[in-house]
This record gives structure tokens, C-alpha cells and sequence, in this order.
């Protein structure tokens, strides 16, 4: 909502950057807001979701984004999000949904929950990793099994706390300690609900005045159950020749790269556009066909395909994007581009998708 505001408010003959970068983050954050709210009715109707591989750390990223532009600037905010990828077996808007719910709630723990004579603010940390539960942890966690991975994110702030005496009730449903106007105390029953449907659980620890600590635990996925469920249920077609993958998500490359060789294909990565040039020009003789992420920093797609085409006119183009209605999709066909690959894809798309190029 704030960047709309500015976006109404600015000027239309400033900085015309500016504005396309306002306009780019509302675009994003309307997307990811119609993709949770998509989730919760699919969840109040009980829908059975389709799991895929996901990276924490690229939810965190997301989750990010959208706190850096909708938190005040009084709250601090420590994201430590890793390089290696951190997996798991879920919908990555459900997870995205979890994290935010905490992230707003701890917000308001650091500011509307305070009294006006109160300094408004805090620090908010988040972090995740990989732990294995021993017996300490199933002690404490009936849940838990032994000796089991899991991917634990943590969310702590330096809010009000919660009183001991309601932490057991705070997951029920419409409890809340919010005024009526702040909150509908939906937000933890649906963490809870999430998380446990993932086989997870979660940990609170809080201390009034001094703020809350929750912890999430969600079974983790190891290299070969990562690859099991890429493959369970898709019929993937074989191929051969080699491609060159251009997106700067290190996870999309990760899980594009292993289902393509599987295919047959030898691949070749690169996570920024420019190096993807500089791999194009070294190999363009052996290299068959090209997927493109359309959106990635600094560049776009379309720049990047116009210095591939300088190099190659004749190169083939897929190209992947997460948005469905973007006109910058339709410039890219008109380019000549061989096709448009949606994001998130399976196994059996990409593969198709490959196929289809050299048809």
C-alpha cells in the first residue's frame, strides 16, 4: 500500500527509474499477496496442495523484499539468508505465508502492541539452517523423530513478549492479544496448521517486556529425495545436445540443471547475464539452446537475449518467467523467441518445453 501511495503521489516528469522501481515492487508484492490469498482459500477448503522442492533461503529472500518495503523504518531488520540452498518438500507460498505471519506479528509486538509512551521499534532476526533432532530435542518435542534432518528458521524479535500465561492458547484459533482493529488471530493458528500438515512443529520462548523467539522445524530434504520427487510422477522426455541456463535463482539453475541431465542434456550455468553472455560467446558452437530468466538484477532478459542473437542469430530461446502476463513476454516472441517457460516449472514442462525447441 505505501508504494501505491508514492506511486500516486510522485511527480510523473521526475526520475522516470524510479517510478518503473516503485512500480516493479507493487507489481511484486500484489503478486505474492494474490498468491497467498489464493493459499488460504485453498486451505479453508481443505484442497490438497502439490509440493515441489523449496529453498528456504529463497523464501526468506521474498519475505525480505516485502518487509524492507512495508515495516516501518524504526524496526532493524537481520535477515541471514545462505548461499547453499536449504530444502524442503512444500508450497513455497505456504512457507512464504508462515514466515510473513510471524515478521508482521513481531512488527507489531515492536510497535502497535506498545504503549505511546514507548520507544516504537526493535530488531527483527531471522535465520535458517539444517539441524538433525537427538534425544534433548525429541524430549522436548514429542513430534520430533530421532536423528531425522530438519530445517529449522528461527524469527525472534525485541517486542512485548507474551505473558506466560496465554503462550499455551496463542495458536488457537481467534485468540489474539491484538485490539479488534489490529488482528483477527487467524495468523498462528494458520502457522500451526501449515507447519504441522508439513510433518513440522514448532517452539515458542518469551519473556514479557523483553520479546519472542519462534522456531519452525520442517523436515528437511535430502539429495536423493529431492531428486525422487522431481521425477515421482512425470514423464519426462530424453534428449541430447547442450544447454546454456541463464537465472540468477541459484536454486532454479540447481533443480533445472538435474532434471535436464537426466534428460540427457549436458548443461551449463551461469546465475548473472552477463557471464551468461561471456559462456554463450566461449561455446556458442556447441552450445544448442539457451533458457533465459526474463526478470534478473541489473539486467533484463531481453537485453541479454539481443547480445546472444549478435553472437548467434540463430539461436534458440526459451524463455522462463514467473510472471504470466508480462509485456515484456510478447516483446520477447517478437524477438524471436521459441517459447515461454512459467516459473515455477516441473520436470515434465522443462523437458517438453526443451524438446519442443529442436521440433
Amino acid at each position: 500500500m505505501s508504494v501505491i501511495q508514492l506511486l500516486i503521489n510522485k511527480d510523473p516528469n521526475e526520475n522516470k527509474e524510479k517510478i518503473i522501481h516503485f512500480a516493479e515492487t507493487a507489481l511484486e508484492s500484489s503478486r505474492r499477496a494474490a498468491e497467498i490469498t489464493k493459499q488460504l482459500l485453498t486451505l479453508s477448503r481443505k484442497t490438497e496442495v502439490n509440493n515441489i522442492p523449496v529453498d528456504i533461503n529463497q523464501s526468506l529472500k521474498h519475505v525480505l523484499k516485502l518487509c524492507q518495503n512495508s515495516f516501518p523504518k524504526s524496526i532493524e531488520l537481520d535477515f541471514k539468508i545462505q548461499d547453499k540452498p536449504l530444502m524442503i518438500s512444500a508450497d513455497p507460498v505456504q512457507i512464504e505465508q508462515v514466515i510473513i505471519n510471524l515478521c508482521v506479528n513481531a512488527s507489531h509486538a515492536m510497535t502497535i502492541m506498545r504503549s505511546e509512551s514507548e520507544r516504537h521499534g526493535g530488531v527483527l532476526k531471522v535465520d535458517a539452517d539444517i539441524i538433525v533432532a537427538d534425544e534433548k530435542l525429541c524430549a522436548v518435542h514429542p513430534k520430533a523423530e530421532l536423528n531425522k534432518m530438519y530445517a529449522r528458521v528461527t524469527v525472534k524479535d525485541t517486542g512485548v513478549g507474551i505473558p506466560e500465561s496465554i503462550l499455551d492458547k496463542i495458536f488457537d484459533p481467534f485468540f489474539t492479544t491484538k485490539k479488534m482493529e489490529e488482528g483477527t488471530g487467524l495468523g498462528l493458528s494458520m502457522v500451526y496448521g501449515i507447519v504441522t500438515q508439513y510433518g513440522g512443529f514448532i517452539s515458542v520462548e518469551s519473556r514479557t517486556g523483553e520479546g519472542s523467539i519462534f522456531t519452525l522445524y520442517l523436515p528437511a530434504l535430502k539429495e536423493h529425495e529431492k531428486l525422487n520427487m522431481i521425477h515421482k510422477t512425470e514423464a519426462i522426455i530424453k534428449g541430447e545436445g547442450t544447454i546454456l541456463i541463464i537465472d540468477d535463482e541459484k536454486t532454479m539453475t540447481m533443480i533445472a540443471k538435474e532434471i535436464l541431465e537426466e534428460c540427457g542434456y549436458e548443461v551449463i550455468i551461469a546465475n548473472d547475464g552477463w557471464k551468461g553472455v561471456q559462456l554463450f560467446r566461449d561455446n556458442f558452437s556447441k552450445i544448442n539452446a539457451i533458457v533465459l530468466d526474463l526478470s534478473m538484477p541489473g539486467v533484463s532478459g531481453l537485453e541479454i537475449l539481443e547480445e546472444m542473437q549478435k553472437i548467434n542469430s540463430e539461436v534458440k530461446v526459451l524463455m522462463a518467467s514467473g510472471y504470466i502476463k508480462d509485456v515484456n513476454l510478447e516483446k520477447a516472441l517478437a524477438m524471436g523467441v521459441k517459447g515461454i517457460l512459467h516459473k515455477p516449472y516441473s520436470a515434465d514442462e522443462l523437458s517438453k518445453k526443451i524438446h519442443d525447441l529442436f521440433q
